[in-house]
């Protein structure tokens, strides 16, 4: 199953205990955290230089991509995932007149874990070790 929240469509409940503006696409594919789980929990840790970035919706041409996939195997009890963030921008397609998002910097834990409570530490520390430290040039 795969869902996929956007905070410029469904900002107030994704937005919950956030209070930086810049806009957050979150995607989660798999068991682990899913149905806004991730953006309740990736989005009050976001802080430092990346929060100066303007809102999409206001502007800006910056967003943060937040992609979660997981996998669980039954025979050992364990899930298998891989977190990316990607800091993108916005762009237009001249010929076609497109939107596209291009990347300029990205960050990506994976690993197995026995729990949903595991893999919010490895996410955690992801946060506060790299996308935290990022600063827009």
């Amino acid at each position: 199953m795969k869902t996929i929240a956007r905070v410029l469509v469904f900002g107030a409940l994704l937005s919950v205990g956030s209070t930086h503006a810049l806009t957050v696409a979150y995607i989660t594919e798999g068991p682990m955290m899913r149905n806004a789980r991730l953006a309740k929990f990736v989005g009050p840790q976001i802080g430092g230089p990346i929060t100066a970035l303007p809102d999409l919706d206001k502007g800006g041409t910056h967003r943060l991509s937040v992609r979660l996939n997981s996998k669980y195997f039954s025979e050992d009890k364990s899930f298998l995932y891989i977190v990316e963030f990607d800091v993108q921008k916005r762009v237009n397609d001249r010929d076609s007149g497109k939107v596209l998002f291009a990347t300029l910097a990205k960050w990506y834990s994976w690993g197995i874990v026995p729990s949903e409570t595991e893999l919010r530490k490895n996410i955690a520390e992801l946060i506060t070790s790299k996308v935290n430290t990022w600063t827009p040039e």
